[in-house]
């Protein structure tokens, strides 16, 4: 399973070897430092590995290079899935 944290133009990539059946917020406590928000729609990656979302970034996911339709609590990864975190602007501009 291919695994990848992204912030601007520097990426930081781990692989992770699958274990079985698990969420993709799971994998990613497994291999990162993460601090996430309780929210009423479930947790918000609010920080990996001290890189915290404020008013201008959050982290967002991908999977197979496809924006995540759910939240990461709720995707069960497969063995083949391809996971982007990207430190994303809020600026479309």
């Amino acid at each position: 399973m291919g695994f990848y944290l992204s912030q601007e133009r520097n990426k930081v990539s781990t692989e992770i070897e699958y274990n079985g059946p698990g969420n993709v917020l799971e994998l990613l406590n497994e291999s990162h430092k993460v601090v996430t928000e309780d929210t009423k729609w479930g947790p918000y990656v609010k920080c990996i590995d001290d890189l915290c979302a404020n008013t201008t970034h959050f982290w967002l996911y991908y999977v197979n290079g496809k924006l995540a339709p759910v939240g990461a609590h709720l995707y069960n990864a497969t063995e083949n899935d391809t996971i982007l975190w990207r430190f994303t602007s809020n600026n479309p501009f």
